[in-house]
């Protein structure tokens, strides 16, 4: 059996120099189709591709076997070149036995499937990135001849045992690991010595040897060879065993690791470079020390890639976010206080690694008073009947009920004047309404303010209510005529006397108020009167008025005409006598 290289011993350092044969000198002159222009279509098929020699990894004698040797190895590694990126077929005759990939200098491997004892002729082929196929290479023929003596019992890589890191445990074959020494475990004869061999990157070695039990057990480190790289990259290794006469095993399986040093390295330091105003009447992007209205800044930074950005205000976590493929985050903090903010930001990988944190990016909020609306109308319950009014009206209540609709979750302040005389939260829609203590007689003018997180407002539009002493009033309520008897929003009849009420459209519109008993956003006007009452409704155009049905409100069930053109509902006790005149 012819071999051009003898092992190293297990105790030697690897010599490169001593394992990898020098190219021989057709290897890659010119073997790579010409480049094409950019619009042509790429016709030419590859140079043939080359297969320099095998790799001989069983046995007491192992090392490269070239054309026309003979080896004890039945899955020889074959080495060779081809066309950058090009897939590698081979051959064993006319049988396609298998493929890999030319890498971006040409170089590829191949493990072959177990080969059969007799002269095996191999060649490749090379096809490119357009579908080109070369011509067949040069026949590598090979004798792959077993020893009469060789041992029967041929050994198993079982696994591997990661001791290192976090993850500790089992590794099966293709497994990725942080151990840079994995433990490998597997059977052999018993009692023989179990050769270890290594490929990486295309070039094999022998690496060291180890025992088998009595039971054929082995354990085998790296760490124990001095030709073990112990540097990142995809490993395969394969054993073959030696018994006490000297014979030695076929090759067992192959066993590949990936081997991945931890990231132990923090991200750069992330950087806030700007933020964004979104809120009041001046919006746009801000930088370092700037003033805001905006109480929730959008911040804008960069970060490394993927990374996990961590938003600082002060010392307080405030939220994250993830850089984009680019390092680019953005980030819209929850509402920040009034004053000066100091934010800064960190930045987390993906192996848990973090940075320092990012230089301080001052931001002064000094966030807007809220607007007020101002006090709507107001209620008069005195007497018999509920009326609502505007401001700049007359009153005989002396404890009226002022409404109002503010931002929800706020808190009203009533003054009379400059005198406050009580306070009230919205509801959640941001009504309001407060119904004041006794009011002397005379004028008084009201305004109010709101205060909403920490803000308040100023004052609102006054509000002027004059209160008078009731009158002595008449038997009736009414006369029987229409004069003097509007009484903001509601008119009452009922006075158990049978009366007459002339009434215009102009009087619907000027003394109706919005959604006062159905909230439909229209003006209503409301007539409360008895079975025996009659009121005659001059309306204009019939056919702009429409039959809603009946609310209630007040104990009163209502008759609701609406003319949706005016947006106006006009509501008359059921029951009382209605008469359209056009």
């Amino acid at each position: 059996m012819m071999k051009r290289n003898n092992p190293l011993p297990l105790s030697a350092a690897l010599n490169e120099s001593e394992l990898v044969p020098a190219l021989q000198e057709q290897t890659l002159a010119n073997h790579y189709s010409q480049p094409l222009n950019e619009n042509e279509a790429d016709t030419t098929a590859p140079i043939p591709p080359v297969i320099n020699w095998a790799y001989d990894n069983v046995g007491k004698e192992t090392g490269y076997t070239f054309n026309g040797d003979t080896t004890d190895d039945t899955t020889p590694m074959l080495l060779g070149y081809a066309e950058a990126g090009a897939i590698v077929k081979i051959y064993d005759g006319s049988l396609l036995i298998g493929s890999t990939l030319a890498d971006r200098h040409g170089s590829w491997s191949f493990t072959t499937p177990v080969l059969s004892k007799d002269m095996h002729s191999l060649t490749s082929t090379a096809t490119d990135a357009a579908g080109n196929v070369s011509a067949h290479s040069t026949t590598l023929s090979i004798n792959v001849d077993i020893p009469d003596d060789a041992s029967n019992v041929i050994p198993v890589i079982n696994h591997a045992i990661d001791n290192f890191g976090d993850s500790t445990g089992t590794l099966v074959n293709n497994s990725t690991t942080d151990d840079a020494t994995p433990l490998l475990q597997g059977s052999a004869e018993a009692d023989s010595i179990v050769l270890v061999s290594v490929w990486s990157d295309g070039y094999g070695h022998l690496l060291g040897s180890t025992l088998a039990d009595s039971h054929g057990n082995w354990t085998y480190d790296p760490a124990s060879s001095s030709a073990w790289a112990q540097r990142d990259g995809t490993y395969t290794f394969s054993v073959t065993s030696e018994d006490a006469e000297g014979h030695s095993s076929m090759a067992s399986n192959r066993f590949t690791l990936n081997i991945q040093s931890p990231d132990t390295t923090v991200p750069d330091t992330p950087d806030i470079n700007w933020f964004y105003d979104n809120a009041g009447s001046s919006k746009g992007y801000n930088f370092y020390n700037d003033t805001t209205d905006d109480t929730t800044p959008t911040l804008i930074g960069s970060a490394e890639a993927g990374s996990i950005v961590q938003i600082y205000n002060g010392s307080h976590l405030i939220g994250s976010t993830v850089a984009d493929a680019s390092g680019g985050w953005d980030y819209t903090t929850p509402p920040q206080d009034d004053g000066v903010n100091s934010f800064t930001v960190t930045a987390t990988d993906s192996a848990g690694n973090i940075s320092a944190h990012s230089e301080n990016f001052v931001i002064n909020i000094v966030s807007p008073a809220p607007e007020v609306s101002g006090i709507k109308y107001y209620l008069d319950d005195s007497g018999d009947s509920h009326h609502y009014y505007y401001s700049d009206t007359t009153s005989e209540d002396t404890t009226p009920t002022l409404f109002g609709q503010e931002a929800h979750q706020s808190i009203i302040s009533i003054y009379d004047g400059s005198l406050l005389i009580g306070s009230v939260s919205t509801d959640t829609l941001g009504s309001w309404h407060y119904t004041t203590s006794a009011l002397d007689t005379g004028s008084h003018d009201f305004t109010i303010t709101t205060s909403f997180d920490g803000h308040t407002s100023s004052h609102s539009a006054d509000f002027l209510i004059n209160i008078e002493t009731p009158a002595a009033s008449d038997e009736n309520i009414i006369s029987g005529q229409d004069d003097g008897i509007y009484l903001g929003s509601a008119i009452n009849l009922q006075n158990g006397e049978q009366d007459t009420l002339n009434i215009s459209l102009g009087d619907v519109f000027n003394h109706a108020s919005p959604d006062i008993f159905v909230d439909d956003g229209n003006r209503q006007l409301a007539i409360a009167g008895d079975a025996n009452d009659t009121v005659n409704f001059e309306v204009g155009n019939i056919n702009n008025w429409h039959d809603m049905g009946e609310t209630t409100s007040g104990g009163i069930t209502y008759d609701i005409y609406q003319n949706a053109n005016a947006h106006t509902d006009f509501l008359i006790q059921h029951g009382t006598e209605l008469h359209l005149v056009m």
